[in-house]
């Protein structure tokens, strides 16, 4: 796998050294969410990425983040990077590598990921696909995402996400419907409500879960993707 994840990241970078560089983009975020049932399941998320333009078609994303989840006291550091190419003004197309590396009680653990993305935006309405395959520490697995926004009015929003993860150890799946209100052109909040149903070790369980966030974008749209994690989908452990 890491193989496969250096080939991919020098495929993408070697066209881009004869090409000018410059940043375009950036974007910030923190957020809470908790389980419904129980306050200690929850995860507080601090993150941001940052784009440079190659050329008009063809840009660089880069992802860092940190989470902290409260029940198991496990900490996560995530990190990817995306290689875009803009196919028109309103779509994009990526391929990305990035690594999770978790760290609970001194256990540590990690997972490498590499995938492929899509995102659409225009006229108030936005979409965003991701599929991923993983392989780490705890074995084997998948990863999607979808994310879909409608504005509707300039500064009201609502969306809906779905998340998937499938691993030799664990099976979960969330949803979440979303609230967005933008403060500003460049910066706005969030709260969501979801349900999640995660499977491990031959037990299940379901539960709701609520959250709140705020992002903060720079440069003329913020970056074209969201940052990549394979436990992004987990409210709270």
């Amino acid at each position: 796998m890491r193989s496969i994840a250096v080939a991919a990241v020098i495929a993408v970078a070697v066209p881009f050294q004869a090409l000018s560089f410059e940043m375009t983009g950036a974007t910030l975020g923190l957020s809470y969410g908790q389980l419904t049932e129980e306050s200690d399941l929850n995860r507080v998320d601090l993150g941001g990425s940052v784009e440079f333009g190659f050329s008009r078609e063809i840009g660089m994303q880069a992802d860092l983040g940190f989470a902290r989840f409260g029940a198991s006291d496990l900490d996560l550091t995530s990190i990817a990077l995306h290689g875009i190419w803009h196919a028109s003004e309103v779509s994009s197309l990526g391929l990305f590598v990035g690594r999770d590396s978790a760290d609970a009680g001194g256990a540590d653990a990690s997972q490498s990921f590499l995938g492929i993305e899509v995102g659409y935006g225009a006229e108030g309405f936005a979409a965003e696909a991701h599929f991923a395959v993983a392989d780490g520490d705890d074995g084997s697995g998948t990863a999607a995402g979808l994310v879909l926004d409608w504005g509707l009015t300039p500064v009201i929003g609502l969306g809906l996400t779905v998340d998937r993860l499938d691993t030799d150890g664990a099976d979960l799946t969330a949803l979440a419907l979303r609230g967005r209100y933008d403060l500003t052109p460049q910066a706005g909040l969030y709260a969501e409500v979801g349900t999640v149903d995660a499977s491990a070790g031959g037990t299940s369980a379901d539960s709701t879960f609520i959250g709140i966030g705020a992002e903060f974008d720079f440069g003329a749209r913020g970056a074209t993707f969201d940052r990549r994690s394979l436990l992004g989908a987990i409210p709270g452990l």
